[in-house]
């Protein structure tokens, strides 16, 4: 799809690719663009630029961020069957806001969907016109927020196979302290991120494609976490 003004996500996943985005003059447009554009509630968020990778990616020093609506959010042990551009999948933490600050946290697993088919060359403020390539979140039980380190060795799985692995030292900060971060940031550009959502801190493991019908499992230390089916259906696009 050709567009001539730049490109900005109205609706949940993308139908489509986008092949030229056009151009934001600044990130902010971008961000004002996503803001002024939410039509459906707003159950969490997804942040990027919080690990090693993604900032190199795109070339940035600080993280960025994208809502998702409530219909993009699904409890561990369901059936994602939402039509998607891609079918992939990450580990993440996520945390959830409280009145003075987190005060629940899970593992999560993210299925980013971007219409760009090169987000890293098209740019941070495409991306983040494009949600941040929204696409859906699987919540894991939930926690109760305690001090001292976060569990171990998560590993990904696919129909009962290992497929990625990951641990939170890939982050470059503490969940609670990104958590904190993109509240102030968010802020500062306009959104209010508000009790009850959940903030998906960054990949822990690789993105890694996943079966459009499957078994996704999670497990931590070697132990079952939580599991998920795909019946993901195929898109008009290739």
């Amino acid at each position: 799809m050709l567009i001539d003004a730049p490109y900005i996500r109205r609706g949940r996943a993308p139908r489509a690719w986008i092949e030229d985005p056009g151009h934001w003059p600044t990130l902010k447009a971008a961000y004002d663009a996503v803001r002024a554009g939410m039509a459906e509630p707003v159950a969490a968020w997804k942040l990027g630029g919080t690990n090693a990778a993604t900032r190199t990616a795109f070339g940035i020093d600080h993280l960025y961020f994208g809502p998702l609506f409530a219909a993009e959010i699904l409890p561990h042990g369901g059936t994602l069957r939402a039509p998607m551009l891609q079918c992939q999948v990450e580990i993440e933490i996520a945390l959830r806001i409280g009145q003075t600050g987190p005060d629940a946290w899970c593992f999560a697993a993210e299925l980013p969907v971007s219409a760009l088919r090169d987000p890293a060359r098209a740019g941070i403020a495409a991306l983040v016109a494009d949600r941040c390539g929204a696409g859906a979140l699987v919540l894991g039980p939930e926690y109760a927020i305690a001090p001292g380190d976060w569990p171990g060795e998560i590993t990904l799985c696919i129909d009962g196979r290992p497929a990625a692995r990951g641990n939170a030292s890939v982050l470059l900060s503490d969940p609670a302290i990104i958590a904190r971060d993109f509240i102030a940031r968010a802020g500062k550009l306009g959104f209010a991120p508000e009790p009850g959502q959940w903030i998906a801190t960054g990949g822990l493991t690789p993105c890694i494609p996943i079966p459009r019908r499957g078994q996704i499992s999670i497990t931590i230390d070697g132990k079952p976490e939580f599991s998920f089916q795909t019946e993901v259906p195929e898109n008009d696009a290739p």
